[in-house]
């Protein structure tokens, strides 16, 4: 599921909302919380606000 997440984030420069993420996999808001989370701390650069997720480039 986190390789999925990293994909899309990949494939969108802009922010993706956390509820565009779960409509895509079928997943909870929460669940994709809780995945981003889990990305981070495994040090993806993944910016979280309030609109959403944003994969920083490196």
């Amino acid at each position: 599921m986190k390789a999925r997440i990293l994909t899309i984030l990949r494939d969108n420069e802009d922010v993706v909302s956390g509820e565009d993420i779960s409509t895509h996999l079928g997943i909870s808001r929460v669940a994709v919380w809780k995945h981003i989370q889990k990305l981070q701390s495994l040090g993806y650069g993944i910016q979280s606000s309030a609109k959403g997720y944003q994969l920083q480039s490196s």
